[in-house]
């Protein structure tokens, strides 16, 4: 009764020995004399790394600053409903520049255009 478990058991644990984890490294191997294979290394996880590129950290902080426009252009579009016309020109007018610096963010987000570079 227990064969099944025990297989799919050793079926994990082999499954997790082959499977790379996201931030492996390459571990080089010593040369061989005998060595017929072509050179490839293992790839081991290394808990120190945590090397994060300059387009990623750009990418994030444009999509937070996104989420930000997005709440405030909701709060803009809430305020709308007012009775008064000094609260509702004011809406309006913060749900249109919130609106042109979605569209620039969206712009900055787009993969069609050329990266980022900081040549100061």
């Amino acid at each position: 009764m227990s064969f099944p478990y025990r297989l799919s058991s050793i079926a994990a644990v082999m499954a997790m020995c082959f499977a790379a984890p996201a931030g492996a490294a390459p571990l080089q191997k010593r040369p061989s004399h005998t060595s017929n294979l072509p050179k490839s290394g293992l790839l081991i996880a290394s808990p120190f790394r945590k090397e994060i590129s300059p387009a990623h950290q750009r990418r994030k902080q444009l999509m937070e600053m996104l989420v930000m426009q997005m709440e405030v252009a909701d709060m803009a579009s809430e305020s709308l409903t007012s009775d008064d016309p000094d609260i509702k020109q004011l809406a309006q007018e913060m749900l249109d520049e919130s609106n042109k610096i979605s569209a620039k963010i969206l712009d900055m987000l787009d993969p069609r255009n050329p990266p980022f570079r900081n040549d100061r």
